[in-house]
C-alpha cells in the first residue's frame, strides 16, 4: 500500500537546532531522575526509583516499571550528558545504576514478575520495560549483573516467556520478543530465542491490513513507534525473522508518518489509546539510513520536523514522577543520531520554501484505522471516524480547534421518598470506537458519522475501594492476576454502547471553514433534564498514558458562531469555525 506523506510548509528545520533544545530537555529530565532515587547506600531501598514509596511513603509496594529510570541514566553516562560530572559522580551513578537493578530483580515475585498499580498484579508491561531497562544497561556497560542475580533474570525471562496478557497490546509483545531475544543472547539459551520467534509471528498476526499493530482494537500512532522501533531491533536479534521485518519496514515507517498533522506534530485524543507517546528512535535510524542511500530524503525531513514540533514548537515531554523515564531513553537515543546529522552537514543545502499543497480533497486516509485528513480552502481537517467524528481543524498550517465529541449529561429526577437525596448524572459519550458506528459521504462536502452513545462510568478510588482491592489481590488476586486485569479493562476500557440513545455528526468541509451539526437522541422523558457538554480532550478510554497536558490546549479557538437547539426527542448543536 502506497501513502501520500503530508506537505508541510516552510524550511526544513535545523538539527543543530533540534539538537540544542533536546539536551536542555534531557539535561533537565535526567536529572529529575537523581530526586526520584533512593541514593542511601545503607538504606534497604538504596536503588528504588519510586519516590512515592521509599520517601513519601503513600504507597504500599514499589511500582516495578519505575525501575526502567536505570536505563536512561545509563545512557546519559554513555552520552557523557551531565556536563562536569566528576570521576568521583560518574562512579557514584554507575553504583546507582547496578543498585537499581538489583532492586528490581530482588523486588520481583517468585514467578519473576512484577507489579505496577496493585500488588499482585504481574503486569507484562513494567515487567518487560524493567527488564528491557537492566539488558540494555548491561549491554552499554553500564552494569555488570553478578552472578546470583542471573536466576532471578532468568526467571523474569520464563515468566514473560510464558505468559499471555489480556488485551491486545502490539507495543508489549514486540518489547517482550525483543527481551527474549537479547536474555536468549545473553543466557546463551537456544530455547528462550524459539520462544522469542514465536511471539514475533503471534505479534505479526495482530498487523492489520494497512500495516498497522492493534492497539486495544484500533491504531495508536504513538505506541506504533515503539512497535517500531522493537521490530528494527528484532532483524538484528533474530536473524531468521530478518527478511520479514526488513520487507515491512518502509511501509510501516510511511505508515507512521502519514499521520503526522499539518503542523508537524503526531499522536493525542484521536488516535485508539489517546496518548501523544512517541518512541522515535527507531524511525529516525531508518530514515537516516534511508537518506544515507539516497531515497529517503523527504521521509528525514518530515520526521524532523515532528521532532521539531515535539521539542521546540509544543514541547510535550512528559515530567511527572510516575513516567517521566518512559519517553526519556528514547529521546537519549535520538540525540547522538542527529548529532551526526549535524557533523555530516545534512540540511545545509535544503532548499525548503512553501510546498505545493494538493486541492480541496482528501489528503490522505487510512480506512480501516479510520482516519481522514481533508484540504478544503486553506484548512486542513484531521477526522478520526472510530472515535465518532472527533476531529483537529487547522488553517494555512496552524492549529485552530481539537474536538473530543460532545458528552451527553442526563440530571435525573428525584422521586418519592428519595426525593431529598439527588442521585448522580449520567454521562454518555461518543468516542468508544464502538463497533457500531457508521460513516458516509451525503454529498462532496458532506461527512455523516452515527451511532450508538456509551454509558461513561468513572472510577476513583475510594478508601474502601482500596482496601477491597488489596485484599482481593493478597487472597484471589495473586493465583488469578490475569482474569483481574480482564476485570479492569472491561470496567476502564471496554465501550458499553447504549441503544436508547445515539448522535449523528455532520461535518461540512467548506473552502472558509468547517461546520459541525450535532444531534443527539435520547427518551424524551430524559430531554428536560439532558445538556451537551463539548469537548476538547476528553477520552472514552482510561489509559495511564492519557490526559496529558499538551500545548494545542492553549491554542484554541471559539467557534464563531454557535446555535443550540431542541431537535424532537432529542438535542441538537451547531458550530462554526
Amino acid at each position: 500500500m502506497s501513502l501520500a506523506l503530508p506537505a508541510l510548509r516552510g524550511a526544513p528545520p535545523d538539527p543543530a537546532a533540534l539538537v540544542a533544545a533536546l539536551e536542555a530537555s534531557l539535561q533537565e529530565r535526567c536529572r529529575h531522575l537523581l530526586t526520584l532515587a533512593d541514593r542511601t547506600p545503607y538504606a534497604p531501598s538504596y536503588g528504588c526509583f519510586d519516590r512515592s514509596w521509599w520517601q513519601y511513603k503513600i504507597k504500599d509496594f514499589p511500582s516495578g516499571m519505575s525501575q526502567e529510570c536505570l536505563y536512561p541514566l545509563a545512557l546519559a553516562l554513555e552520552q557523557r550528558l551531565f556536563p562536569q560530572l566528576s570521576a568521583a559522580a560518574g562512579q557514584e551513578l554507575r553504583r546507582l545504576i547496578q543498585a537499581g537493578a538489583a532492586f528490581s530483580l530482588q523486588g520481583q515475585h517468585g514467578n519473576g514478575s512484577v507489579d505496577d498499580y496493585f500488588p499482585y498484579e504481574q503486569a507484562a508491561g513494567a515487567t518487560a520495560f524493567s527488564l528491557f531497562a537492566i539488558l540494555e544497561a548491561q549491554r552499554l556497560g553500564a552494569l555488570e549483573l553478578p552472578s546470583e542475580l542471573l536466576p532471578r533474570l532468568a526467571r523474569r525471562l520464563y515468566w514473560l516467556a510464558q505468559h499471555r496478557e489480556s488485551g491486545r497490546l502490539s507495543n508489549h509483545e514486540a518489547l517482550i520478543s525483543l527481551c527474549l531475544a537479547r536474555g536468549a543472547a545473553l543466557l546463551g539459551d537456544p530455547a528462550l530465542a524459539a520462544v522469542a520467534r514465536q511471539r514475533f509471528e503471534r505479534l505479526m498476526s495482530w498487523r492489520s491490513e494497512e500495516g498497522w499493530f492493534e492497539e486495544y482494537g484500533g491504531f495508536d500512532v504513538g505506541y506504533e513507534s515503539l512497535t517500531f522501533a522493537c521490530l528494527r531491533e528484532l532483524a538484528e536479534a533474530l536473524p531468521e525473522c530478518r527478511p520479514r521485518v526488513q520487507d515491512l519496514l518502509d511501509g510501516h515507517a510511511r505508515l507512521i508518518l502519514a499521520a503526522v498533522e499539518p503542523d508537524g506534530c503526531l499522536g493525542g485524543e484521536l488516535f485508539a489509546r489517546a496518548t501523544w507517546n512517541w518512541f522515535g528512535h527507531g524511525l529516525l535510524a531508518h530514515a537516516i539510513e534511508r537518506a544515507d542511500r539516497g531515497d529517503g530524503d523527504a521521509e528525514l525531513e518530515l520526521l524532523l520536523r515532528v521532532l521539531e514540533a515535539r521539542w521546540i514548537r509544543y514541547p510535550t515531554a512528559v515530567r511527572d514522577d510516575f513516567v517521566i523515564q518512559h519517553h526519556l531513553w528514547s529521546d537519549l537515543r535520538c540525540l547522538p543520531l542527529l548529532r551526526g546529522l549535524v557533523a555530516a552537514g545534512w540540511g545545509a543545502s535544503q532548499p525548503g520554501g512553501a510546498a505545493d499543497l494538493p486541492p480541496s480533497q482528501i489528503e490522505r486516509q487510512l480506512p480501516q484505522a479510520g482516519h481522514l485528513w481533508l484540504r478544503h480552502g486553506d484548512c486542513c481537517t484531521h477526522v478520526s471516524l472510530r472515535l465518532g467524528g472527533a476531529f483537529r481543524l487547522y488553517r494555512q498550517e496552524r492549529f485552530v480547534v481539537q474536538d473530543t465529541q460532545l458528552a451527553l449529561r442526563v440530571e435525573p429526577r428525584p422521586r418519592g421518598l428519595l426525593r431529598w437525596r439527588r442521585p448522580a448524572a449520567a454521562t454518555y459519550l461518543a468516542t468508544a470506537q464502538a463497533p457500531e458506528l457508521r460513516w458516509c459521504w451525503e454529498d462532496a462536502a458532506t461527512l455523516r458519522i452515527e451511532g450508538p452513545l456509551s454509558a461513561y462510568r468513572p472510577q476513583p478510588m475510594t478508601p474502601l475501594k482500596l482496601i477491597v482491592l488489596r485484599l482481593l489481590m493478597l487472597s484471589l488476586g495473586r493465583y488469578w492476576a490475569d482474569g483481574i486485569r480482564a476485570l479492569m479493562q472491561r470496567l476502564l476500557i471496554a465501550a458499553r454502547p447504549d441503544p436508547q440513545r445515539s448522535f449523528v455528526r455532520r461535518l461540512r468541509f467548506r473552502d472558509d471553514g468547517l461546520v459541525v451539526e450535532d444531534r443527539v437522541r435520547l427518551p424524551a422523558a430524559e430531554a428536560a433534564q439532558a445538556s451537551l457538554i463539548p469537548t476538547t480532550f476528553s477520552s472514552f478510554r482510561h489509559v495511564v498514558m492519557s490526559r496529558v497536558f499538551h500545548p494545542y490546549a492553549l491554542e484554541l479557538q471559539e467557534p464563531l458562531r454557535s446555535a443550540l437547539g431542541q431537535d424532537g426527542p432529542g438535542l441538537s448543536l451547531e458550530r462554526r469555525w
